[in-house]
This record gives C-alpha cells, sequence and structure tokens, in this order.
C-alpha cells in the first residue's frame, strides 16, 4: 500500500482519501488483513513518533509523511489506518 504514496498523488488522485482508499485496493483479502495488523501493532502506543519515523524510512516509501521536525508520522498512519475502516464497511456492504 506504501507503494501507491508518490510524489504526483495531486495529479492522479483528487483527495487523500481516494490516494488511501486506492492503496487499500490493491491488496488480496490475505494481504489486507496483514496490513490491518500491522499498522494496528504500530498504533498501539508501544512505539514513539520517532520509532515510527525509523520505520517509514526503512520502507520503500516514495514519500514522507514528515520533513524535519514537521508532520507526524503518527497521524499519517492513523489517516491510513482510518481508511482501512471506512473500505472495510464499503466492502462489506457489497456482499
Amino acid at each position: 500500500m506504501v507503494g501507491m504514496i508518490c510524489p504526483y498523488a495531486d495529479e492522479i488522485y483528487s483527495s487523500a482519501e481516494e490516494m488511501a482508499d486506492a492503496g487499500w485496493q490493491t491488496l488480496l483479502e490475505s494481504q489486507l488483513e496483514t496490513a490491518k495488523a500491522y499498522l494496528d501493532e504500530l498504533l498501539s502506543g508501544k512505539y514513539s513518533e520517532e520509532e515510527l519515523r525509523d520505520v517509514w524510512r526503512a520502507s520503500n516509501a516514495n514519500v514522507s509523511p514528515f520533513r524535519g521536525a514537521e508532520g507526524s508520522c503518527t497521524e499519517f498512519l492513523e489517516f491510513i489506518r482510518s481508511r482501512y475502516d471506512k473500505f472495510e464497511r464499503s466492502w462489506e456492504s457489497d456482499e
């Protein structure tokens, strides 16, 4: 999903919500559960903002939700996780 975030996102997606949803939609059902569990672990309160930034930096993401002291990796991950809940509800209503 992180790979869906790119420097040209504003040219591809009309909103951050659309971009996050597109990331969730690229995953298979088993991958959805794994990604959700991973985000839940990262957001469990066990990790500091700096630790989350280290995790982000170690990923293959094309952009960063923070620059220096500005921005919040925690808030960004919370946003992505919140979109899973909306995505899951819309997916379940299609069944």
